[in-house]
């Protein structure tokens, strides 16, 4: 590229397409590509291969399944040199960067969204470079439509069924050669399909691909969130559950905890469920944990942040009462601690499933040691 170039250039192609590249920074360009659906992209590449990737147009395309936007590669192309159909591919094949192996097929990003089934009438129809969106009036003469590439002028030429369905983006080119027989694909690793630099790109399987996909939507039946949380600001494998406690005197109560289930690494885990514990706190002590056993987060929520600097999570400390030391780690399964109000002491209740809810002696008369024997003796 000329160093003298000026930028921003715009480049303009049919259907109202067009791709507009300008330096961000001295290693890095935005790619904005605008189509006549109002759909604008703002996509980042290295300036390392701009000249190569200047040369061709780029298109928006949303995946049936994730609902994200990709980059596709909607115009010229030669036979002897086909660029992969994404960006991301492309920015790979300019590195020289190949499949470790090649035994299925995988392009793109968890379950290979450019794989030949993504290019069929059944998953690309409704897209808006399909047959059935390029064959209406406006794009009916355009280099998109069956007419245009199935006719007359270009029937017989690169462009053509029978030149196309052999090419660079047929199902012999794209699954039986390096991509389509590959058990590897290219993954985001920041899980951003726009963000094309190659620092964010990666040869990876179906598996390290699932591990590394968003956490999935709550279901429509999943309970409410609490008040200053949301969805966003749970990690992946945590869950939200409310129980209700029914008290011995028939009184029922709610309390919340957030629980870690179905992670590749961590064994089941569950947060405090004390009412007197708000559910941000909480949530704070689940991200302490996970991150003591080694998870690592992109970003952390600044109000858990805030809670994680100000509790100190790692103190394993209830109560200490003459000499004698609660610790949570001491408490057994269905044991519940509550702590002492103005009018009566600390307790332990023992809530079996299926079974009477049972609790200690809760005056304050009697030490804390001595209620713990209880409950010890009432459990067994």
């Amino acid at each position: 590229m000329d160093s003298h170039t000026n930028f921003p250039i715009t480049k303009y192609y049919r259907q109202q397409l067009s791709n507009t590249f300008s330096k961000i920074d001295k290693g890095t360009f935005n790619l904005r590509i605008e189509t006549s659906h109002s759909i604008v992209l703002d996509v980042k590449i290295d300036a390392t291969h701009i000249d190569q990737i200047m040369k061709l147009s780029w298109s928006p395309w949303k995946s049936n399944r994730s609902k994200k936007y990709y980059v596709l590669h909607g115009g010229t192309r030669t036979k002897e040199n086909d660029p992969p159909v994404y960006l991301h591919q492309y920015v790979m094949q300019l590195n020289n960067i190949h499949p470790p192996t090649a035994t299925t097929n995988n392009t793109g990003d968890d379950h290979s969204e450019s794989s030949v089934d993504s290019f069929t009438v059944g998953s690309s129809g409704a897209a808006e470079h399909t047959v059935d969106s390029s064959r209406a009036t406006e794009y009916s003469q355009s280099e998109h439509t069956v007419d245009t590439c199935g006719a007359t002028e270009y029937s017989q030429s690169e462009y053509s069924i029978d030149t196309c369905s052999a090419a660079g983006f047929s199902v012999d080119t794209y699954s039986a050669a390096e991509y389509s027989q590959s058990e590897y694909s290219v993954d985001h690793i920041n899980r951003d399909p726009l963000d094309n630099r190659l620092q964010n790109l990666r040869w990876a399987t179906q598996s390290e691909q699932n591990q590394n996909t968003d956490k999935r939507k709550r279901q429509c039946t999943a309970r409410e969130l609490p008040t200053g949380i949301q969805q966003s600001d749970i990690p992946k494998w945590v869950n939200y559950n409310v129980e209700t406690i029914v008290q011995p005197s028939g009184q029922s109560y709610n309390r919340c905890y957030f629980r870690i289930e179905k992670h590749p690494r961590l064994s089941k885990w569950t947060s405090t469920k004390s009412v007197e514990i708000t559910s941000q706190e909480k949530l704070a002590q689940t991200y302490h944990y996970m991150m003591k056993m080694g998870e690592s987060f992109e970003s952390i929520p600044e109000y858990i942040q805030k809670i994680i600097e100000k509790k100190n999570f790692d103190n394993d400390t209830l109560m200490e009462e003459n000499g004698f030391t609660l610790k949570r780690s001491m408490i057994p399964k269905y044991v519940n601690f509550v702590k002492e109000t103005e009018k009566r002491g600390c307790k332990f209740e023992i809530a079996i499933p299926g079974t009477k809810r049972v609790s200690t002696k809760g005056a304050k008369s009697i030490t804390l040691e001595e209620k713990f024997n209880e409950m010890m003796m009432k459990l067994n």
